[in-house]
């Protein structure tokens, strides 16, 4: 991609958000190499927002493209734009995608939907057998699973994974160069060696982990994933950040319910009292309840209809997690009660589920 390097040094330079990576291309009509060598006058007109103007104005002399693009090649790492036919569906659909991913390894179809599974660092015993009962059932269906490889709970759940053969995405809170912990760098090299996942990051090579780049990685895990399971959580911990991202981007939270006098279970608890995530009490009902279907019970893909108006409905799903019926009669252009009489007969055959107040999932 020719303009890789210019939206790597504006990266660098500015932090490029999504907001910014649209001012910038409508304005210089997608010509990222002349926004970058613009003075800070003609950027001002592009309506960029005043503190990456300020950004700019510090750092843009001493940033250099070709210097940028050579990290990254250095790190080993590959990069998924935005609008690349591999950017996750999922990712895509929520307020601040990422513009750019810097990934070890590649996705795969199986991949999504996935599972995003977050919790606390010291797990204790209730937490490592809930872990073992949800997540292992869950890597035996060969559900991914999405997790930051944090201590604890994180690191379990990656290494659960690729213990059963299952596939997992690691999602950085710094950069792709620069693991953190250094601990699992044993798993993260299997990971990859083995072909059973990809290590993610937002964060351009050699930026150190900081405290304030974790939330930005925990609403990546979350916005991977059809669903984020908390295991153990405490009331002010980085996985309730995850979870409540989860919520709004309208994807289902789950939680361990646990001791109501232990602080590790508190966190938990909340979410399931204040009906923001439902009680995960076991791997199988986890699994129901988010509409996967066993293996054994699959569709075959040649079975699913690709014209017609059966073939209109799934494609409106796009790679949205759920949908209510409004975004789907939008979506797709058809009349509600034509969508309405075809929800029923996709219901019957498995393809999708209602999952309540007109939200519905597809299952195909």
């Amino acid at each position: 991609m020719k303009k890789l390097k210019y939206l790597l040094a504006f990266h660098r330079c500015i932090n490029l958000t999504y907001t910014r990576y649209k001012t910038l291309k409508i304005y210089f009509k997608n010509d990222f190499e002349t926004a970058w060598k613009s003075d800070l006058k003609t950027l001002k007109q592009s309506n960029l927002d005043l503190r990456a103007l300020e950004k700019f104005a510090l750092s843009h002399s001493k940033i250099e493209p070709e210097k940028e693009q050579d990290l990254l090649k250095k790190s080993g790492a590959e990069t998924t734009f935005i609008e690349d036919t591999n950017y996750p569906e999922a990712l895509k659909n929520i307020p601040h995608p990422p513009v750019l991913l810097f990934r070890k390894g590649n996705f795969t179809v199986s991949d999504f939907p996935s599972v995003s599974v977050v919790g606390s660092r010291q797990v204790t015993h209730y937490g490592k057998q809930a872990l073992q009962e949800i997540v292992g059932y869950l890597v035996a269906q060969k559900i991914t699973i999405v997790s930051g490889l944090a201590y604890g709970v994180d690191s379990l759940s990656h290494k659960l994974a690729l213990e059963k053969k299952a596939r997992t995405i690691g999602v950085l809170g710094c950069g792709i160069d620069e693991l953190y912990p250094k601990n699992n760098q044993y798993w993260v090299d299997k990971m990859l060696e083995e072909k059973q996942g990809v290590i993610l990051s937002e964060f351009l090579p050699q930026t150190k982990a900081r405290p304030e780049y974790f939330p930005q990685r925990n609403r990546i895990v979350a916005g991977l994933s059809r669903a984020t399971l908390v295991i153990e959580a405490a009331l002010k911990s980085g996985s309730l950040i995850t979870a409540h991202y989860a919520h709004e981007y309208n994807r289902e939270v789950l939680a361990v319910p646990g001791d109501i006098f232990a602080p590790n279970a508190a966190g938990c608890n909340e979410l399931i009292t204040k009906n923001i995530a439902q009680a995960a009490t076991s791997g199988e009902q986890v699994f129901e309840n988010l509409g996967f279907i066993p293996k054994s019970k699959q569709v075959k893909t040649t079975d699913i209809p690709t014209v017609g108006i059966e073939a209109d409905i799934l494609k409106s799903f796009g790679g949205s997690a759920q949908m209510h019926i409004d975004q789907i009669v939008e979506t797709s252009g058809l009349p509600l009660t034509t969508i309405s009489s075809n929800l029923m007969l996709l219901e019957l055959r498995g393809w999708v589920k209602n999952l309540g107040d007109q939200v519905y999932v597809r299952l195909v």
